[in-house]
């Protein structure tokens, strides 16, 4: 008899075994055998004792193809989908697998954090406490202490400091600039126009001698009240940092003292009025006599003259003859008029960056606040104050330092 092996059912298992009986059955043709004796026939084989076991053994063996709604899906379909699904997880992560990967990128730690319990630690932002302390026990000891937000690594760029500050000599060569010699040094400019207070770096000369630091940072002139914690705060850098580069052993420090801070940056407008080299208007010379009497730098007392000691003139003295008109070198605005034993009656006047003096005046025709133009009369050539004899004390200066005028006046 031939059984459907996709849609067998017990009747026909029952049958089955019917005819694989040894005892042949007495059924020869199975479309003219009597029902009721073929019925009996599988009364008497189905009472045997046959577990459940057994049915659910075939329908492991071969589990049924169709499903109940009557779709089927060949295993080589869900093959192919795992296949595809692999693939695409490939094409996403591949091209990202640098950022990915740098998530569990181990980091090293340098042994002197480790050895040193008040070394800024590279990879945590955090102190490194003796055995026991947990993020919680630091953050409270930061709270109760008052001065904790300027000394807190949690809130600033760590410095790992191996040395204390120090600093070598450098010669300057012909060509040679600021930004060339910071750069020869693996060093910001800052660095080297702070600690050798550069006003002006385009006037570096040949010969000259600048300090180079061992280390990125500023130097730092401690003010009336300061404390590391206030100057850390100010400066933005780990408390500890400064105390290291110094070699400071306690938190007592002096006014006047000058420090070194470490990865410290200059004030933005301090440095681009020593970088940037303004473009300013020719000054004039103030009286029509171009005949210098006394340069600007190194020169015996004129009035007093002691053998070997020398004073720096800062300023240039004009010849000029008693009551010749004195004019404005640039125009701007009377800053103050006044007189004293030194200078005598004397004028200043400020150019935006610049301001100019003019000293030893035997009359002034101008008042503070009175604007002025270039060349415009503002007083008389005299006598006044400490001189030898009528002429006329010229100086300039850019942003509050005095400067050689002839370097401006055309």
């Amino acid at each position: 008899m031939d059984v459907d092996k996709y849609s067998m059912n017990f009747d026909q298992l029952g049958a089955q075994h019917v005819y694989k009986r040894r005892k042949p059955s007495p059924i020869k043709n199975a479309r003219n055998h009597n029902p009721s004796l073929n019925a009996d026939l599988r009364q008497d084989v189905w009472p045997r004792q046959r577990s459940s076991r057994f049915a659910e053994k075939k329908t492991s063996e071969k589990p049924s193809r169709r499903s109940s709604s009557g779709f089927s899906i060949p295993g080589s379909w869900l093959k192919n989908i795992a296949i595809a699904a692999g693939l695409l997880v490939i094409a996403i992560v591949g091209p990202n697998w640098d950022n990915i990967s740098q998530r569990f990128k181990p980091v090293e730690v340098s042994q002197r954090s480790l050895e040193d319990p008040n070394a800024p630690l590279e990879v945590m932002e955090a102190e490194f406490r003796p055995f026991g302390y947990n993020l919680r026990d630091i953050r409270q000891d930061e709270a109760q202490d008052s001065n904790a937000t300027s000394n807190s690594l949690f809130e600033n760029d760590l410095l790992n400091l191996t040395d204390t500050f120090s600093w070598s000599e450098y010669k300057v060569q012909k060509g040679d600039t600021v930004s060339g010699i910071a750069a020869k040094f693996s060093l910001s400019q800052g660095s080297v126009i702070s600690i050798n207070q550069l006003k002006e770096t385009w006037k570096l000369q040949s010969g000259q001698k600048l300090k180079i630091p061992n280390m990125d940072g500023v130097s730092y002139t401690i003010q009336k009240g300061d404390t590391i914690s206030t100057i850390a705060s100010k400066m933005k850098v780990p408390q500890n940092a400064i105390l290291d580069a110094n070699n400071i052993l306690s938190e007592t420090i002096h006014a006047g003292d000058v420090i070194f801070i470490p990865g410290g940056k200059m004030d933005t407008n301090e440095l681009n009025r020593a970088i940037k080299r303004p473009v300013v208007e020719k000054m004039i010379y103030p009286v029509s006599n171009r005949r210098i009497t006394s340069n600007y730098g190194w020169r015996e007392d004129p009035v007093n003259p002691v053998a070997g000691q020398m004073t720096f003139h800062r300023a240039v003295d004009l010849a000029g003859k008693m009551g010749d008109p004195v004019k404005a070198a640039l125009k701007g605005t009377v800053l103050h008029v006044d007189s004293n034993r030194n200078l005598g009656n004397f004028i200043i006047l400020k150019h935006g960056e610049y301001q100019t003096l003019y000293a030893h005046l035997s009359a002034v025709s101008v008042k503070a606040g009175e604007q002025v133009n270039q060349g415009q009369v503002i007083g008389k050539v005299g006598e006044t104050g400490y001189t030898t004899g009528p002429h006329l004390h010229f100086e300039v200066f850019r942003n509050g330092n005095r400067i050689n005028p002839l370097d401006l006046l055309k």
